[in-house]
């Protein structure tokens, strides 16, 4: 027997006479309980008033901690959860909610009724999350990307350091493979990461955004500027992620909260959603995964691009380390691509560098031909080989000095090949000849045989005297390379 008629019924028996502990024993009520009822009946001159009629609630036990998690902005989802802990406790969730709303209110939220067909959309959202420890120690900023089907209400959820497009692009082809499928349409909100140009008719979506669409079987459609309910369900999830991981989690290193994060997404995932009272992860098994579009067969090439200055050095800074880019490109901008293992940088359209990134910190990594000419490591071949091009005299002097100057003749048989800028190739490999024939095998001597054109002479005797630097010590020797005397 229960509110109304238990009042009528212990006023009745009052009234014939029967005591407070016979009526207690006859209804197997305690006698305080009748007291109580039988002094509110008393006070109101026997009038019952149904408004006065209160249950107690179990949730009264628990009233002053309810009341501080409400004031620390905690959710009646994520309260249930943690008096769930206690094992006894045994509030339901429709209890504690109709407790919170009769003694605190609600705000509510507001959904609007637009239900779509299973695999035709997702809606995605960026919502702030506060700052957490990276892998360094240091404090970011992190967001939370959320992605919605709109059918099922499966969620996919994912902690990110920025809003890039490639982060954002990255993101995507992430909850992709969760799903295992592709939606027909996804619905953001006008991020700069996926829209250039705002404009409700035909807006301009970022180039590398609508390419990953596109190469994913999807399109993209915008919402209304100012209009959150056109993403009510995802804007929802971003706001449940908030009130309910976000204030539950103890961490606040950014490694930690990840996978947090991804097991609190499975729980839920498998919890009943508040507005369709349909268990997401059921709906999504058993109607909407079929109905995905299949993920391609590769991967959408996602590329972190970065604005970069050539140093005077010739290389560019990223992440920790310096990359080579050609000579003439020094003090010029230019475009840095990364998909995570290669790098590669663009002047324009041209591409002019590209480098496997490395883990080192600190290093230069340079490719030689970057270098200028005189810089480049060139081997033994590359000399001979220009050697022979320009005559067989030039080239059996490079050899010779190959064999005896093994620590210098790159430098010196540069020299004597440069010498054909000036002199022309005849005269150089004229003068090697001459040259070799007096064991003359020095820069030195072949610079004087071309300047004194002593190669059209008649053989003159000379000793040639060389140190181990391999350069003429005796300076008599030019005067008679050039017939001057003493």
């Amino acid at each position: 027997m229960k509110g109304l008629a238990m009042y009528y019924t212990i006023k009745t028996l009052r009234d014939r006479g029967k005591s407070i502990r016979g009526i207690g024993r006859e209804l197997m009520i305690d006698r305080k309980t009748v007291q109580r009822i039988l002094r509110q009946i008393e006070s109101k001159d026997g009038c019952i008033e149904v408004s006065r009629i209160e249950r107690k609630s179990r949730c009264d036990t628990v009233k002053d901690e309810i009341k501080e998690w409400l004031e620390k902005g905690l959710s009646i989802q994520l309260i249930h959860e943690r008096l769930m802990c206690r094992t006894q406790c045994d509030i339901s969730y429709s209890g504690l909610r109709n407790y919170v709303r009769k003694h605190y209110g609600s705000p509510g939220e507001v959904y609007v009724p637009v239900e779509l067909s299973a695999g035709e959309e997702a809606q995605v959202d960026f919502g702030y999350m506060g700052r957490f420890k990276d892998e360094r120690g240091k404090w970011v900023k992190v967001w939370v990307f959320a992605c919605v089907l709109s059918n099922s209400r499966y969620a996919y959820y994912e902690l990110v350091t920025d809003q890039r497009v490639e982060t954002f692009i990255k993101c995507h082809e992430n909850a992709f493979r969760f799903f295992g499928g592709v939606p027909q349409v996804v619905r953001i909100d006008n991020l700069k990461a996926g829209v250039l140009e705002v404009n409700f008719y035909e807006p301009i979506y970022q180039h590398d955004y609508h390419h990953f669409l596109a190469h994913y079987g999807a399109s993209g459609i915008t919402c209304r500027v100012r209009r959150g309910q056109d993403k009510g369900k995802v804007e929802a999830g971003v706001k449940y992620v908030k009130n309910n991981f976000l204030k539950g989690c103890e961490t606040q290193i950014l490694t930690e909260a990840k996978p947090q994060l991804s097991e609190w997404n499975c729980r839920k995932n498998k919890r009943k959603h508040g507005t369709t009272q349909r268990i997401p992860e059921h709906v999504f098994n058993t109607l909407e995964k079929k109905e995905l579009l299949r993920l391609p067969s590769q991967s959408y090439a996602i590329y972190r691009c970065e604005k970069r200055r050539v140093s005077q050095y010739g290389h560019i800074a990223y992440h920790y380390n310096y990359y080579s880019v050609p000579y003439h490109l020094v003090g010029r901008d230019v475009v840095a691509k990364s998909d995570g293992s290669i790098l590669r940088i663009f002047v324009e359209t041209e591409e002019v560098a590209c480098h496997p990134i490395s883990k080192d910190k600190g290093k230069y990594i340079t490719i030689d031909t970057h270098k200028m000419d005189f810089k480049q490591h060139k081997s033994a071949q590359f000399y001979f080989t220009k050697a022979l091009g320009m005559g067989t005299d030039v080239y059996q002097f490079l050899v010779q000095l190959h064999s005896k100057r093994p620590s210098q003749w790159t430098r010196m048989g540069s020299g004597v090949m440069k010498l054909a800028d000036t002199y022309g190739n005849d005269a150089v490999n004229a003068s090697c000849r001459r040259a070799i024939a007096y064991g003359a095998l020095s820069f030195q001597s072949v610079k004087q045989i071309c300047e004194r054109r002593l190669y059209v002479l008649d053989d003159t005797p000379i000793t040639a005297v060389n140190n181990d630097s391999g350069f003429a010590s005796d300076l008599s020797l030019y005067d008679t390379l050039t017939g001057a005397t003493s």
